[in-house]
């Protein structure tokens, strides 16, 4: 029986054998110019993203040298995303009333800090009010911080013109008051309405915002496809290549208020039919456009050759659309040099390749912050398709002539066994 088995392994292990003969492949790889220090930067350009896989596994810097050899450099890829950092401090709400016709609140901080925000949390379904913010060190002389300050709030739901029962659109608030940086012990607001604000809470922070690092992406001309839904504006922007996206900045002309319910699209992939192409699009945000804000908005990195725009117009005229930006992350390839006089090659475009490991992900502290700055050169093709092993059962005399050696295999040890128990 230990030769059936035997047999049956050998089978099996000629089917498998091409499978584990396979290693990633790169399609291509571009010479590092510049004098390499200890610590090296590269930018990567669209070349080179819109052919890496979007793990960004594919990434290797190889450094040669002249006599042949070829040393692997550990690296470290890094891209720069905004960041905001909030520090909320304590106050006390003093008094609340109505001065001069304006509806007044004013705060108490319980600490002296420096401020520069402060979001308010109103409870009204509906509102648009203009604000002044003042600050004081006494309560008897304000200096002016802010005036004719806008905010706004719509909760849709309770709209009786143009709204559609048959969607639910989440409310939209404007509260948040920006202003220079201040540390008035002291601050008042001041609300000119109609109706009277309900104040659920406020928070006054100051606010250090650090802006992300892009690159700017030159989008091919905007294509505003025919939408049969006459409900909604659908605009499409096709990049050159497939590339990673992280931020879309929509301007309009619209001269007069507008706020409207919206949603950012990806093309994922694309699948051809008898009936043409079909494009299948996965979602990244949903967000409002609005007159009040910039209408920017910034997300993580997808993969993409066109970003599609969807605005829900409800039952009001199409927005006028002015202008679209669209950035990329800087991303940025930190290396140590594996040694002198080696010659650098940034290698990628493999989509089986698992991404690499390597120390100096736990010591980033430890990394220059003055690295030496290399060009990219010419990319150099260098994918050579490997030649198939055909499995033994490719061959079918073979595989009829190993089935015969197995079924007299077994005859013959079936009629062994026969004869040994007589």
């Amino acid at each position: 029986m230990k030769i059936i088995r035997y047999v049956l392994f050998a089978c099996s292990f000629s089917l498998i054998l091409p499978i584990y003969g396979q290693s990633p492949a790169f399609k291509k790889r571009i010479p590092l110019l510049g004098q390499p220090g200890t610590w090296n930067e590269v930018i990567l350009n669209d070349s080179v993203l819109s052919e890496v896989n979007i793990r960004m596994s594919d990434i290797r810097i190889w450094g040669h040298s002249p006599d042949g050899d070829t040393i692997e450099a550990p690296f470290l890829i890094r891209h720069f995303p905004s960041n905001r950092e909030a520090e909320n401090y304590e106050f006390t709400l003093l008094n609340k009333g109505l001065t001069e016709g304006k509806h007044t609140f004013t705060f108490k901080l319980n600490e002296a800090a420096e401020y520069n925000q402060v979001n308010l949390d109103i409870l009204n379904a509906n509102f648009d009010w203009k604000v002044k913010v003042e600050g004081s060190l006494d309560q008897h002389s304000w200096t002016q911080l802010v005036d004719n300050y806008r905010i706004v709030g719509f909760d849709f739901k309770d709209l009786s013109v143009g709204n559609d029962t048959d969607v639910e659109y989440p409310p939209y608030r404007f509260t948040k008051l920006v202003f220079p940086l201040t540390n008035f012990p002291y601050l008042r607001i001041s609300m000119s309405g109609v109706a009277a604000p309900q104040l659920g809470k406020a928070t006054i922070s100051k606010i250090k915002f650090n802006p992300a690092v892009y690159d700017d992406i030159k989008a091919e001309s905007l294509i505003f496809p025919d939408s049969k839904n006459k409900k909604e504006t659908v605009i499409e922007i096709p990049l050159p290549s497939r590339i990673p996206v992280n931020y879309l900045k929509l301007k309009f002309s619209d001269t007069v208020d507008f706020i409207r319910n919206a949603s950012i699209f990806y093309l994922s992939d694309s699948v051809q039919t008898e009936n043409g192409w079909i494009r299948n699009y996965r979602a990244i945000d949903e967000m409002f456009v609005s007159s009040f804000e910039e209408n920017e908005f910034e997300f993580s990195g997808v993969f993409t050759s066109l970003i599609r725009v969807v605005i829900h117009n409800q039952d009001n005229l199409p927005l006028e659309l002015s202008s679209v930006k669209l950035r990329k992350y800087r991303y940025q390839v930190i290396f140590r040099a594996a040694g002198e006089g080696l010659a650098y090659y940034l290698y990628y475009g493999s989509e089986n390749a698992f991404s690499p490991q390597y120390d100096i992900v736990n010591f980033e502290e430890k990394i220059s912050k003055t690295p030496v700055k290399l060009e990219l050169g010419t990319p150099e093709s260098i994918y050579k398709k490997k030649k198939r092993i055909a499995p033994l059962f490719d061959n079918p005399f073979l595989m009829w002539g190993l089935l015969g050696v197995v079924a007299l295999l077994l005859g013959f040890f079936t009629i062994k066994m026969l004869k040994g128990t007589d």
